[in-house]
């Protein structure tokens, strides 16, 4: 099966943490860690799923290496 691209950013601002992921052709996924909520194991389940291959623009200073090490935490 082939994996379906997509798109990835990620943004934080003081004490919250927003991953917003696009597949392409389908719908808008948000994961956020704050204290209002902790979606930290869904977003893991998300990226390590193996359905999607992710892109980012300009990520490779910043979104890529902070997402490998939320994922090898």
């Amino acid at each position: 099966m082939a994996r379906k691209p997509c798109t990835f950013d990620l943004e934080v601002i003081s004490n919250c943490f927003i991953n917003c992921c696009k597949i392409i052709g389908e719908q808008n996924i948000t994961f956020e860690i704050s204290a209002r909520k902790n979606q930290l194991q869904e977003m893991l389940d998300f990226f390590l799923s193996g359905k999607y291959t992710f892109i980012g623009y300009n990520c490779g200073l910043y979104d890529t290496p902070i997402m490998n090490m939320i994922i090898q935490k």
